[in-house]
Parts: structure tokens; sequence; C-alpha cells
């Protein structure tokens, strides 16, 4: 055989050779890419369908998360949508607060839901939140002296402009007389967050004799909105839990209530959707808590006191206290609920979290609630 026959002979049986082993370790790797893109592609169809069952049926009973007392066992199908709304993705606010862990009123179980959903093989987290990402740096000097620096942005970091920030505080000075009413001042100012989605809000209050003050903040843009709310004084855990359920204010015992006195009630706000007082009510001689009178503790979410109202969808709701602290002694209470609307979010998370082998997709849609936007966020992942 000619030399150079030979030749052209070895470089074809060395390339026949070199694209199977190309087949043999390239196209398996082609062939599981793309199998994992078709899986993640699954997936994600998988939590589309899944988010779109949550927010748009109303599930069984119809407005079961309006049912006090409540039991989870109630819930027959699960879904959030708001019963007779008129309009898509309404989401019934009892309901979303009955996936609030430890909820006092009752809350419905992971284990629950996942089974009425028939997601056997599968895992999922759920987060209701506002539209932007509000942070709140509390610079104050004084009670007298109130500094707030705020920063808007969304949910990937980019900072909003011109966003309308509505610092409303309420400040208690003194103590009346007869039941030891405390005497009540309220200070709004008023501004708009600039190209770095930044601005400050000062407050100079002229009384001397402040005892405490809260500061309700309401951003808003483009008819968006959503609240926070900063505390001079973090309020003791142990007074009440601010539940609302079926245009009614219910007050649990958290915990050992404080000692020697009854905690009175002097004066309750619920805001509404665009930052406004909507309902004001002033306590009288037969507001206060009765806490349970039996040995050890009370149990978790006995109701200690109750308020029908006129108010179908309140944003927040606003309290104030008078009770006997141990070394404060008579002292006003400022607290506002319920958990975890005062922070801006409907619910920070339901459900399992995921482990960092597992492959997770995120799905996200707007809804409606007490005539706010929110962001429903859903992870979901297969099971290992």
């Amino acid at each position: 055989m000619p030399a150079g026959q030979l030749y052209d002979n070895i470089a074809a049986i060395t390339a026949v050779g070199l694209i199977a082993v190309l087949a043999i370790y390239i196209l398996p790797t082609m062939n599981f890419q793309n199998v994992k893109t078709v899986d993640e592609q699954q997936l994600i169809n998988i939590a589309q369908n899944l988010l779109n069952s949550m927010l748009l049926d109303e599930g069984y009973p119809k407005r079961w998360g309006s049912y006090y007392p409540f039991n989870e066992d109630i819930v027959q199908s699960f879904g959030l949508a708001l019963s007779g709304a008129d309009k898509l993705y309404v989401l019934d606010p009892d309901k979303v607060q009955k996936l609030v862990e430890d909820n006092p009123l009752g809350y419905v179980s992971y284990k629950r839901i996942k089974s009425l959903l028939n997601l056997e093989d599968y895992d999922f987290c759920i987060s209701i939140k506002p539209p932007f990402k509000v942070h709140v740096e509390d610079k104050s000097i004084s009670l007298q002296h109130l500094i707030f620096r705020i920063s808007v942005s969304d949910w990937d970091g980019r900072p909003i402009a011109g966003a309308n920030v509505i610092a409303t505080t309420t400040y208690c000075t003194g103590l009346g007389r007869g039941r030891g009413v405390i005497q009540l001042g309220t200070k709004e100012t008023v501004n708009t967050t600039n190209s770095f989605g930044q601005c400050e809000i000062e407050q100079i209050i002229s009384e001397s004799n402040v005892i405490d003050a809260a500061t309700v903040i309401y951003v808003s843009l483009h008819g968006l909105g959503t609240y926070a709310v900063v505390y001079q004084d973090p309020p003791p855990q142990n007074i009440a839990r601010i539940n609302y359920v079926n245009e009614t204010i219910i007050l649990t015992q958290n915990g050992t209530p404080p000692p020697r006195a009854q905690v009175e009630i002097e004066k309750i706000f619920i805001y509404n959707y665009k930052g406004e007082i909507v309902w004001e009510y002033t306590g009288g001689q037969l507001d206060f808590i009765t806490y349970w009178t039996g040995e050890g503790d009370p149990p978790p979410g006995f109701k200690v006191w109750s308020k029908e109202t006129d108010v179908k969808n309140p944003a927040l709701i606003f309290f104030i206290f008078m009770a006997t602290l141990p070394v404060e002694g008579r002292v006003p209470v400022l607290m506002a609920g319920p958990d975890p609307l005062w922070k801006g979010y409907r619910l920070t998370h339901f459900g399992s979290y995921p482990s960092q082998q597992a492959t997770t997709v995120v799905v996200r849609r707007s809804v409606l609630i007490s005539g706010m936007t929110y962001i429903a966020e859903l992870t979901l992942w297969k099971e290992i």
C-alpha cells in the first residue's frame, strides 16, 4: 500500500475513533443537560399550576378562614381566594391569616395542606410580601427628637425614586386623672424618596414629658403601598396578641400576663390600604383584659377581649394600652398588629425549607388583599 494511502487510512480511523470517543463522553452530557432543562421546565409548570390553584380556588367551605374557634379539619379543600370577589387573584385575609404559624386563633398545618393538594413527591414554601421593600433605620436622639432614614427598593435591590413616605407618630405624655388616662398626641411628616430610593423623616415633639412613642410609616407609589411600624420602646410580649377575624378584633393571651393589675385599653386605630385611619375607638370602663384565673399559665390562644367593628378590610390595627409593668409601674404600651401586618407582610414564610441539593423554582404573582397589592411567591422543589 502506498505510504500516502496508508496515512489517509490511519487519519480516517483516528477520526472515526475520535468521533466515537466524543459520542461516548459528550452526548450523554448533552442529553443530561436536555433532561435537566426538561425537568426544570416541568417543575416550573407544576409550580405555576400550584400557585394558580392556591390563589384562584376558594376551597371548601368557601369561608373556611372565618371560622372561630378554628380547627384545621374544617378545611376539606384548600384555596385562598375571596368568596364572591368580582375579579381574579383577590385573596381572603382571614384565610391568609390561617397560614401564619402559631396564630393563636388557629392555623392550618403544612402537612394538612400538602395532603389536600396531593403533593406527594414535592415540597414547597410560600410568602406574601409587599410590592417593594422598605428599610427603616431609627436614628432618633430622644423621645422628643425622632429621626428615621428610609430606603425603598424593589426585591432585586434596585432603588425606587419618587415614593411617597408618610410618618405618623403617636406619643403619650404624662398620666391623666380618673382611670389614669394618658394624654395622646400625634405628629405627621411627609417626604419623598430621592434617586437613591432614600429619604429622611425628622420630627420634633414640643412636649417635654413624653413617656413613649411609636411611628406608623406608610410608603406608597402609583397606588401601591405598604406599612412599617417603629417602636421607641418595644412592647412586652405578654400584654396580648392582636388578632382579626370576621370583622372582629380579638385579643388573646400570650404567655404569663403582667402581675398585679389588669391591662386597660385606651385607644384603637384601624388604618386602611390608603394610609388613612378609618376606625377609631376610645376605651371605656369595661374595656380591660381579664386574664386567665386558673392555675399556671393561661392556655395559648385564650381569648381575653374582643370587639366587633364595621371594617371589612383593615390594613393595620394600632393599640394603646395601660399596663403595670415590673420596675416601670403604670405605663402606656403601644402595639400594632396583627402579626405580621405591621411589618408590611401578610405572610413571611409558610411551608418547608429546601436542602442545598434540591433544584428549586420560584414563581410569583401579584394579588389583592384588603385592597392592598402584595406579591405571592411560591418556591417548589422535588423531594430527594
